[in-house]
């Protein structure tokens, strides 16, 4: 299996420059693998229509730029002139996942099929639900069977867990850290790579097992939400059900929860 992550799909080498007033900016969109050109930002829309990628995930890195004294680990932390080799990678971008994939792969159509043959392919409404399909699978449905726990998760069906999550196809905002103007973000970090970015197609609610965890408020600052400390519950993962994989019948694995057996018993054997 392959994925791919927001930051790929959206950002490019550009933004390592910098601005001319400080080029260690830059180091707000250090991650690794590093940020590409177009080019292989179109490559990776194509994986994800195609099916050569099958899971859209997103490298959460919860750094702030600036230190804020409480001794985390920012991008500054070594100062302005460290080489890029020690400034912390990876980018923040949990939050932004999903909408910017939403944005992007539905609203402006890069996970539609008409891109992939450039035809159209029927009525808008089933391009449409074929775009919604793409999105589903690629953030959903296929990871939860690459960990072995769908369709418990990643599924819509009886007895599968209620976790669901409503979109506004035409709910609108701005990503934006500056001025105190974050309307959309949670987080308590002190910028997003994804500044200035327009989101068309937004969650606005959220269903944790059936009970509602999060609201998106009419106006700017009054999203609702509500998950008490604890609140979760640990899933055991079981072997991956991605494209029909499945272990050999005469290679039957120690424990069928437990990769790490697994290993063992071949090293045992090799010995």
């Amino acid at each position: 299996f392959a994925e791919t992550c927001p930051q790929y799909l959206t950002l490019t080498k550009c933004c390592l420059r910098g601005t001319p007033c400080d080029t260690f900016d830059g180091a707000r969109y250090l991650c690794s693998p590093p940020l590409r050109d177009e080019t292989s930002q179109e490559a990776l829309w194509r994986g994800l229509r195609t099916g050569t990628l099958q899971v859209y995930s997103s490298d959460h890195s919860a750094y702030r730029f600036e230190d804020d004294g409480s001794g985390r680990a920012c991008k500054t932390m070594l100062g302005r002139d460290a080489p890029f080799n020690k400034v912390p990678m990876g980018l923040p971008g949990l939050e932004t996942r999903l909408a910017l994939l939403f944005s992007r792969g539905v609203t402006e159509g890069r996970l539609g099929a008409e891109v992939m043959d450039g035809e159209s392919l029927g009525p808008p409404s089933k391009r449409l639900s074929e775009r919604v399909r793409r999105f589903v699978n690629v953030a959903c449905t296929n990871p939860a069977k690459l960990y072995g726990i769908y369709p418990q998760k990643g599924a819509i069906a009886v007895g599968s867990d209620a976790d669901l999550v409503l979109w506004d196809a035409d709910r609108q905002t701005t990503v934006s850290k500056k001025d105190g103007k974050d309307v959309f973000l949670h987080d308590d970090l002190d910028y997003t790579p994804y500044e200035g970015f327009r989101l068309k197609g937004l969650p606005v609610l959220t269903l944790l097992r059936g009970r509602p965890v999060f609201s998106r408020g009419a106006a700017p600052g009054s999203d609702d939400m509500d998950m008490p400390e604890g609140s979760g519950l640990f899933v055991t993962a079981g072997l991956p059900d991605l494209l029909g994989w499945r272990p050999p019948e005469d290679d039957e694995w120690p424990s069928q929860r437990d990769p790490v057996l697994r290993r063992a018993a071949d090293v045992e054997l090799i010995v």
